[in-house]
């Protein structure tokens, strides 16, 4: 019934100009595909360009790179044919893990960064709800990442996609996710926040991620800090399934 409402109001609003999103800090999508033609770089490379020249996101620069680098340390993507990304937004990520792989699915709250996606790169779209992988087929998929995305939904909803993230993954496959943790989100991080304009943190504990997920036949495979935004650090968690 939720879900129902919930398409009964993205509906109505689509009809009147506008569109239901989640609290997710989304960019606009036309503009800033036109200022990235009108350089004549791909949208990452123009991002990138734009933090470079931003003193607080200097740290920033070359993030992506660095955590898939990090990721290709514990092969990731070795002997993987399908890839199910969740909440890729502009496509920063898109773009590296949907090379080689015709069987790449997306679940994006936004439709107009989807619908960017899907003529951009050979990727399927999936009808994305906010906690679900519904369209997915039981253990079909190798690899399941998302970046910047359990660092702002509610806990119980992080725990429904991981649910989900063991219903569709094959055995031995694995999903790499980044989250605030109590160990990353420090005082002076805090502060930070509280002096900017954001209010969406979402701090889970260690202990909970790795215990709920090891209920669900997890298994921990590797852990790393990368830097999340100006002054801030955020998690990544590279796990293993399999069925019990």
């Amino acid at each position: 019934m939720k879900l129902f409402m919930k398409k009964i109001l993205q509906s109505f609003l689509e009809r009147l100009g506008y569109q239901l999103v989640s609290t997710r800090q989304y960019l606009d999508v036309e503009p800033l595909i036109a200022n990235a033609d009108k350089e004549n770089k791909t949208i990452c490379d123009y991002l990138e360009d734009k933090k470079s020249k931003d003193p607080e996101c200097s740290t920033i620069k070359g993030r992506r790179d660095r955590i898939v680098n990090k990721l290709s340390e514990y092969d990731i993507s070795g002997n993987v044919s399908s890839i199910l990304e969740i909440g890729p937004g502009t496509g920063n990520f898109t773009e590296i893990f949907s090379q080689n792989h015709n069987d790449y699915e997306i679940y994006e709250m936004h439709s107009g960064w989807a619908n960017y996606l899907e003529g951009e790169y050979d990727v399927i779209i999936r009808n994305c709800d906010g906690s679900s992988l519904k369209d997915t087929v039981d253990n079909s998929i190798d690899l399941v990442h998302a970046h910047a995305v359990f660092v702002y939904i509610p806990i119980l909803t992080v725990y429904d996609y991981l649910e989900e993230i063991s219903r569709v993954l094959k055995p031995g496959g694995k999903v790499v996710f980044n989250i605030f943790t109590e160990r990353t989100f420090t005082y002076d991080y805090a502060r930070k926040w509280k002096n900017s304009e954001h209010r969406f943190p979402v701090i889970i504990p260690e202990r909970m991620i790795l215990e709920f997920t090891e209920k669900l036949n997890f298994s921990l495979v590797g852990q790393f800090d990368e830097i999340y935004g100006p002054g801030c650090i955020a998690e990544y968690f590279i796990l293993q399934y399999s069925h019990s």
